[in-house]
């Protein structure tokens, strides 16, 4: 570490001392190695001493004998490295925050996913008209992605492409609606609350500081005039932080969800997946409409609603079996948790 100290002892002493010492890597690596208990015993006879004085010691005890006299030498050097980084995490954490947010408004407020959502339970009750399970009021979120996995008989469509075809330019709203996912998934809500806490630690640990050094050293003035500068920030994000947490539990619960065991990666990774898994349809469907006609537009569209209607017309003759399992049974339509999504 002393090696790659390019300055004095002495200019490295004022530089803490003031405050004004910017290396990261040279705090960090001073805090990793502050003096002892031990070693301001062993070097008694030398702490204050001039450079000569110290200059009979090897290089390493006349580094701990300069950092010795510094008052609150650990404190202040937390307090240094935290000002330096704060910006960083600022950068990292708020992002965060604001993505979780969005997605949760996003997700409450898009009529396009209401649409999607009402249009996925009519098809349960039509399947399922005749039974007591006919008129459900809402379904179970994770059904969503199984809409893929349900063909009709001898089709290679299935209940996803034909959502696709009902929805039609509603995909696309679908889609720009819902671009707040991609961000939102990939949030770890407890690494952040771990990240805002330490940092609101940090923040308020130098508050704590102040009071015990010079209300005129130029260390107290530069201190001080960092939290000033960042006060509000700081407590803004922890406000966020609190109304996110809370925006999340409610969005999961109004989706029928537990907000006790979701997550964002896993909640909004669920909508995000599956609002692609209907674009991917519909650009699908459109393939299929093109190869299977030489004509025209319009022939093309007729073969993609034929083949549409067809998948759900079959439904009392036999639509696949994993449907009519999943519906008739009533297991797509089942409560989990206390609620289900009711679009």
């Amino acid at each position: 570490m002393l090696s790659r100290i390019k300055i004095t002892f002495l200019d490295m002493k004022h530089g803490i001392e003031t405050g004004k010492m910017d290396d990261l890597q040279l705090l960090s690596s001073i805090l990793a190695n502050v003096p002892t208990a031990e070693d301001e015993v062993a070097l008694q006879d030398f702490i204050g001493g001039s450079p000569e004085k110290l200059a009979v010691l090897d290089r390493a005890d006349q580094f701990l004998a300069m950092l010795i006299p510094i008052p609150r030498l650990k404190s202040r050097l937390e307090a240094m490295i935290f000002a330096l980084k704060l910006k960083e995490r600022l950068t990292e954490t708020t992002p965060q925050v604001d993505a979780i947010a969005a997605a949760c408004r996003d997700l409450k407020s898009s009529m396009a996913l209401k649409k999607t959502l009402r249009i996925v339970l009519q098809v349960g009750n039509f399947m399922n008209s005749g039974s007591f399970r006919g008129n459900a009021q809402g379904f179970n979120i994770d059904f969503l992605m199984r809409l893929g996995d349900i063909k009709a008989n001898g089709s290679k469509q299935t209940l996803l492409h034909y959502l696709a075809s009902v929805l039609k330019a509603d995909v696309q709203t679908l889609e720009s609606d819902l671009a707040s996912l991609d961000k939102a998934a990939r949030v770890s809500l407890v690494t952040l609350q771990q990240d805002v806490r330490e940092l609101v630690s940090g923040f308020r640990a130098i508050e704590a500081e102040l009071p015990h050094h010079d209300a005129a050293s130029p260390f107290t003035t530069m201190m001080a005039q960092f939290v000033a500068a960042h006060k509000d920030e700081v407590n803004s994000l922890a406000a966020a932080l609190d109304q996110v947490q809370t925006d999340f539990a409610g969005v999961v619960t109004a989706f029928g969800d537990d907000p006790t065991t979701a997550t964002p990666e896993s909640f909004f990774g669920l909508f995000k997946g599956f609002v692609a898994a209907v674009g991917k349809a519909q650009r699908e469907i459109i393939a299929m409409a093109r190869k299977a006609s030489t004509t025209s537009v319009a022939s093309s569209a007729a073969v993609t609603a034929a083949a549409a209607k067809a998948a759900i017309a079959e439904n009392r003759k036999g639509v696949a079996d994993e449907l009519l399992s999943s519906l008739q049974t009533g297991d797509a339509f089942k409560k989990r948790r206390g609620g289900a999504v009711r679009p």
